[in-house]
């Protein structure tokens, strides 16, 4: 089981939604613990962010993180609004 770490500016960003969409958010954040591979993969459309992974929740919102699994560690890195625009490498 991998521990959670938020990042501040996930948290900041997760601070200022309204706190339903926070409290669904932090829940399927939860579900990585057990389930670390869950998010899509970003790296086949993003060279540079090759190590990170994405979770959307609601068509709405992409949480995106980094798992480490040789430390068994996540780190939510981003919350950020779907239609915003990741750039491809």
């Amino acid at each position: 089981m991998a521990e959670i770490e938020w990042t501040s500016r996930a948290f900041l960003a997760l601070e200022i939604l309204p706190q339903e969409i926070a409290f669904q958010i932090i829940k399927q954040v939860d579900l990585l613990s057990q389930f670390p591979h869950l998010g899509v993969n970003l790296a086949s459309r993003f060279v540079s962010l090759k190590n990170y992974r994405q979770l959307i929740i609601k068509r709405k919102y992409r949480v995106l993180y980094d798992y480490d699994e040789f430390e068994k560690m996540i780190y939510i890195v981003a919350v950020i609004r779907w239609l915003s625009y990741l750039k491809p490498c």
